[in-house]
């Protein structure tokens, strides 16, 4: 009797969509990238956050972000699209702009969002060095302009800035900053991605 691949290939699709499903959940991020919107919650005055961060929760995720939008308003609450540097920066506050350098200026804040997180000291003129990179209007202190001048010097390719986030909105202040996933969601995201690369090769062999 010969098998009904059919079935076993609407069986196979039905448990791969399942588990792509599984993983946007877990993650909070598409499989294959792109924006997520998110929920920001400020937490203001957060007594273990250095100064020139803002708390926030981040779908519930506690995390420090720096303002790189000293124009916008700022609430207590609302929905932010997360990108990533992979993802389409359309939506960003420089993609807004048109800026063609968008990338790379947020590819130099990540650089110096690690620097602030590694010296939080630094945090108040690295803010300010960002806002600069959204706004040149903005007069730069002495301190930002070495910053700015330092980090246009660095090669963002030695840098680890996977987990670089910007949370835009057209509405309310930008923010930037790194989002390191929870530790269940490391330890079962990969088995996820196991799971999923077994299915596609098995479906790719079914056509």
């Amino acid at each position: 009797m010969v098998p009904d691949r059919r079935n076993q290939g609407s069986a196979s699709c039905s448990t791969l969509k399942h588990l792509k499903w599984l993983l946007v959940l877990l993650t909070g991020a598409p499989l294959f990238g792109g924006p997520v919107a998110v929920t920001l919650e400020f937490l203001p005055n957060f007594p273990t956050t250095p100064r020139a961060f803002g708390h926030f929760l981040v779908n519930g995720q506690p995390v420090d972000l720096l303002c790189d939008d000293a124009n916008g308003p700022l609430n207590f609450s609302w929905t932010a699209l997360e990108l990533s540097l992979s993802d389409n920066l359309a939506n960003s506050l420089l993609g807004v702009q048109g800026d063609p350098l968008a990338l790379q200026k947020y590819q130099w804040m990540g650089i110096l969002s690690l620097e602030a997180y590694a010296d939080p000291s630094f945090a108040a003129d690295i803010r300010e060095a960002l806002r600069y990179l959204t706004d040149p209007s903005r007069f730069a202190t002495g301190s930002t302009s070495n910053w700015l001048s330092w980090v246009q010097g660095q090669d963002p390719a030695k840098y680890d800035l996977s987990n670089f986030r910007v949370f835009a909105s057209p509405a309310f202040q930008e923010q930037v900053g790194f989002v390191v996933p929870e530790p269940a969601t490391l330890l079962i995201t990969p088995l996820l991605l196991a799971c999923l690369a077994v299915l596609n090769e098995r479906r790719r062999h079914q056509q």
